[in-house]
């Protein structure tokens, strides 16, 4: 029988080769393995040891979870083992109660989710006419926030989120009120049934539950025109969400840190005095600029009005046309929906009203065309202090208030009282 032709086969068989390894080469690779296994086993018991001890002092604490949250919208920061507590212990528990506090204030105050949790403000919104019960957190934030119109501004909000989504002039100026008369008429006739209590408003029934009114008329135009977002804290969104995080942190004993979203809110909790030195921005002939700073001690909160973008996220709140200079932000005035800033920046703090409450107290004089400065000097006798620009002065109605002026930036300051 004859062979296949199989190059496999074909080869030349040689025979075997013998080699002798001396013993030396293997007591030497012995020694480099027994060498390598300590090196390996020091660095394993290092990268333990770190996992298990954390040093005292400041840490950025970041949420641990699977779900949907709010932690990339803030930034938190916290001082562990200050109080003699294990650093590590101290730090896993914050981390753990910071996560699920985020967790919880996306679903109970954000109106865009997936799927809206039963006690939260998509629900309430998506079942007018209707007594829901929410959450008592949530039912705390809408009694604080039901008499103020900003509320009922979802519906033009979504309007001008129509601008945000674009980076070309020429598309994002189809959606601009300002240059688009048919979205300016719209705006104008969708405000009539926000701005009237009679078409929509909130009553509190106690014990957790709400009813959302919607006139019939108001809920036949919105199937209409395609309007979903009856309820929604808009803009003042994260400064409910910091007082909402601030609390879960003080109710268990964790005030040793600060929380600041970016877009302006901040809650610094320290109960022990310290001093903050806080960054001060202004807008000046269409350039951002920062003209210095302002020291506070804690606790104490604060918040940010601004009609220019600072921040990375910026970019869903404020779109800036090139050819112009012109900005539209997400601000607009709750009687007309029109995009309005009495002043560039207007700043606020207190120690003793909330973000929330600032918001709610500060807006109406940031949402119309004019600064009233003695409405501000009011609100100081209240405990809320404000900071703002006029022309390169910085002025603010805190006489105990340091501030300190950036070098060689022309900016001076003055004191109102």
């Amino acid at each position: 029988m004859k062979r296949r032709n199989n190059p496999l086969f074909d080869r030349e068989l040689k025979p075997k080769k013998v080699v002798e390894v001396e013993e030396k080469h293997v007591k030497l690779r012995v020694i480099l393995l027994i060498i390598c296994g300590v090196v390996a086993l020091v660095c394993l018991g290092h990268w333990l040891f770190g996992m298990l001890t954390v040093d005292p002092g400041w840490y950025t604490i970041t949420v641990k979870s699977s779900k949907n949250h709010c932690g990339n919208e803030f930034t938190f920061s916290y001082n562990v083992g200050a109080d003699g507590i294990n650093p590590k212990a101290e730090r896993d528990a914050v981390i753990n109660l910071y996560s699920r506090a985020c967790e919880e204030a996306y679903e109970l105050f954000t109106w865009d989710v997936e799927e809206p949790a039963e006690g939260g403000i998509r629900y309430l919104s998506d079942h007018p006419n209707q007594a829901v019960t929410v959450d008592s957190r949530l039912y705390g934030a809408l009694a604080a926030a039901k008499d103020s119109r900003l509320l009922y501004m979802g519906p033009v909000t979504a309007e001008y989120a129509r601008i945000f989504q674009y980076t070309e002039d020429h598309l994002a100026s189809r959606y601009d009120p300002a240059q688009n008369p048919e979205v300016m008429a719209y705006i104008t006739e969708l405000m009539q049934y926000v701005s009237s209590d009679g078409h929509i408003h909130l009553e509190l029934l106690g014990n957790n539950q709400v009813k959302l009114h919607i006139s019939a008329e108001f809920l036949n135009y919105a199937q209409a025109n395609g309007v979903e977002a009856f309820l929604d804290f808009g803009w003042m969104k994260n400064a409910f969400i910091a007082d909402f995080l601030a609390e879960a942190l003080i109710e268990k004993g964790y005030t040793l840190g600060y929380l600041v979203s970016y877009d302006g809110f901040g809650r610094y909790l320290e109960d022990k005095t310290t001093e903050y030195t806080l960054p001060l921005y202004d807008r000046f002939e269409n350039i951002v600029d920062r003209p210095g700073t302002y020291s506070v001690k804690g606790p104490v909160n604060t918040v940010t009005f601004r009609n220019y973008p600072l921040a990375e996220g910026d970019v869903w709140h404020y779109y800036s046309f090139g050819s112009t200079g012109t900005i539209v932000s997400v601000y607009t005035d709750p009687t007309d929906g029109i995009c309005k800033s009495a002043t560039d920046n207007l700043t606020c703090y207190s120690k003793s009203a909330s973000c929330a409450e600032m918001v709610l107290s500060c807006a109406p004089l940031f949402l119309t065309e004019e600064l009233d400065e003695s409405a501000l000097l009011s609100l100081a006798k209240t405990g809320v202090h404000s900071i703002w620009a006029e022309g390169k002065e910085l002025r603010y109605t805190d006489s105990t208030l340091t501030v300190a002026i950036t070098e060689n930036n022309g900016y001076t300051q003055k004191h109102m009282q």
